[in-house]
């Protein structure tokens, strides 16, 4: 899908957020160019290749597609350490939840390289590209799974057992203090580490 880029964001610096209409939960973010970091998010989206699974779950549950998201510069900044020092008061006011790190990257640094795309969503039912796919196969709410994702070594406990049907189902009390990565689950980042489970 082309996203057209806006001209008078081009080339320009500054502090973003992107936020869902529906429900109002927001990412911050900041970039060296704003025009460039829009675009990039709704193509991902829109691909289902979104590194944040918080954002791509919550757009692969809407019809809507890029229009149930809207993005909005906050502020303009020119210089680098500035960006980061107002992203990372953004963040620090615990707003926006959509962030899954609590430090500021600016879409650009060497933490958030290390955060490269998510190609596949591992399950013991199969690998999928997006949140929803797998889902609708494994017959799992979205919210259950994408809590799994992002708490792969923790352990199932007796309540967590007894709330969640998929292990009922398939399980018996050997899930218990056992990992959701030592049960299947997991992703898959960038084509280079394709075997890797984080």
């Amino acid at each position: 899908m082309k996203v057209e880029i806006e001209s008078k964001l081009k080339g320009q610096g500054g502090v973003y957020e992107l936020r869902h209409i529906g429900t109002g939960t927001a990412y911050v973010g900041s970039t060296k160019d704003l025009a460039s970091r829009k675009a990039d998010h709704y193509t991902k989206l829109a691909k289902g290749k979104h590194s944040n699974h918080r954002i791509q779950r919550d757009y692969d549950l809407c019809p809507c597609g890029n229009t149930e998201f809207a993005f909005t510069v906050l502020s303009f900044i020119e210089d680098r350490g500035d960006r980061f020092t107002a992203e990372q008061e953004m963040i620090d006011t615990g707003t926006f939840t959509y962030n899954i790190s609590k430090k500021a990257q600016g879409g650009g640094n060497t933490v958030g390289a290390m955060r490269k795309e998510v190609r596949r969503y591992i399950t013991p039912w199969g690998e999928f590209r997006t949140i929803a796919a797998a889902c609708e196969a494994g017959h799992m709410k979205t919210t259950t799974l994408s809590k799994i994702m992002e708490n792969l070594d923790r352990k199932v406990d007796r309540k967590t057992f007894r709330r969640i049907a998929y292990l009922r189902a398939h399980y018996t009390v050997d899930a218990l203090n056992r990992t959701w990565r030592r049960l299947g689950f997991g992703f898959t980042r960038d084509q280079t580490a394709s075997e890797e489970i984080f």
